[in-house]
């Protein structure tokens, strides 16, 4: 059957998801709904229950259409044309929805060292594909990462950065317009993480880092929003717009080392940090052995896995570690060799990227075991054991 789109139906092409329209239009083929929400996208179209807004563009005009409802009735439609660009300088989010915690009360393990469980570069966000949130993180690695980390019970949890992409605050350009309004779910799966990792390992020290990518809402911040650079609410710890603050991060049980370098010291001779640098044929973790001689250092940043050894001159054997990414490394992930084409998706393309997290062991004498995890498809195996983040 044949539908007008105007009043009531115009509305609901505008405002619903297509699982939704296809519940109410059931004679209409997904594929019409879909053409029908992207004809009206082309035409800069939008519907809001609300006033509008223009965070995401500037407002072009405002009109009215008369049409009659599914009563008969005559009723007016107001409609919106924004036009996009690089957006505009205001950034309207809520705070996230807490998170309830449900700590794994097992037993720690008995053993004679103590475990740290390293995990870098989730770049969690999303693309509205067609009216869909279709993610560049990657579920299925941050879940098998979430089961080791709960078999391990480790005593510190350290997350390198980098764990929200921020690609709608970004200096260079778009590669497509799938970034308008995802900004608040992403910021929600951010402090989900979070959370799941602290039900996860109840009795850890958590620590995340300062990053480039987190640095975009700080920049964001102070150019456009300045006033709100370091407004804090009544008794809380962060400033509302600062990024642990929009995560409620010390309400979840997790500290922030924050600043450039970012950097966690772990001991003396152990540090962690986000990583300014990433150097092309496998040669990151040499530059940063020989920018911290004298000490081991992990470092995220570069969505690849490399491993560096030096010896310093006591004769000790120290070593530079780049940890893999939790993010999609096929092509999702907005970057230089990524591209979307003609039929709005992104080109698929493997990056010389990899996933995986590492497990340190610290046996308290200065010695150190540096495990790198590789995941792959979603599973990954430790000490002969599988975690796969592929079912429930």
């Amino acid at each position: 059957m044949k539908i007008k789109w105007e009043g009531n139906n115009l509305h609901n092409l505008l405002a619903k998801s297509i699982q939704e329209l296809t519940e109410l239009y059931p004679d209409q083929t997904i594929k019409n709904l879909v053409r029908r929400k992207q004809e009206y996208k082309k035409r800069g179209i939008i519907m809001e229950q609300q006033p509008p807004r223009n965070e995401e563009g500037k407002l072009v005009s405002t009109w009215e259409m008369m049409s009659k409802n599914n009563d008969g009735e005559p009723e007016v439609t107001t409609l919106h044309k924004y036009e996009y660009g690089r957006g505009s300088g205001d950034l309207l989010v809520k705070p996230v929805e807490a998170a309830i915690i449900t700590p794994d009360h097992r037993k720690p393990p008995l053993r004679d060292h103590r475990v740290i469980f390293v995990f870098s570069d989730a770049q969690i966000g999303y693309r509205r594909i067609d009216g869909e949130l279709v993610p560049i993180h990657d579920e299925t690695a941050i879940k098998a990462s979430l089961r080791l980390a709960n078999d391990l019970q480790p005593d510190t949890v350290v997350d390198l950065g980098d764990t929200t992409d921020f690609a709608e605050l970004s200096r260079f350009s778009p590669d497509s317009d799938h970034f308008q309004q995802t900004l608040q779910p992403s910021l929600q799966r951010t402090h989900d993480l979070f959370a799941e990792f602290t039900a996860a390992t109840p009795g850890a020290r958590r620590v995340t880092v300062w990053s480039n990518h987190v640095k975009r809402l700080t920049d964001h911040v102070l150019k456009n929003a300045p006033a709100l650079y370091n407004l804090k609410a009544v008794g809380d710890k962060y400033a509302a717009m600062s990024y642990p603050g929009l995560l409620k991060l010390d309400q979840i049980g997790w500290d922030y080392a924050d600043g450039y370098p970012g950097e966690y010291e772990y001991a003396d001779d152990l540090a962690f940090m986000h990583g300014t640098f990433a150097v092309s044929s496998g040669s990151t973790a040499n530059k940063l052995s020989r920018a911290n001689y004298g000490r081991n250092v992990v470092q995220g940043h570069k969505h690849s896995i490399e491993t560096q050894y030096h010896t310093d001159r006591k004769g000790r054997p120290l070593g530079a570690f780049v940890v893999g990414a939790l993010c999609k490394i096929d092509g999702a992930v907005p970057s230089y060799h990524n591209s979307v084409g003609v039929d709005n998706q992104p080109v698929k393309h493997f990056e010389n990227w990899q996933n995986g997290v590492m497990v340190i062991r610290d046996y308290s004498d200065g010695n150190y075991q540096f495990d790198q995890v590789v995941i792959r498809d979603g599973k990954l195996f430790y000490n002969g054991k599988l975690y796969d983040g592929n079912h429930e």
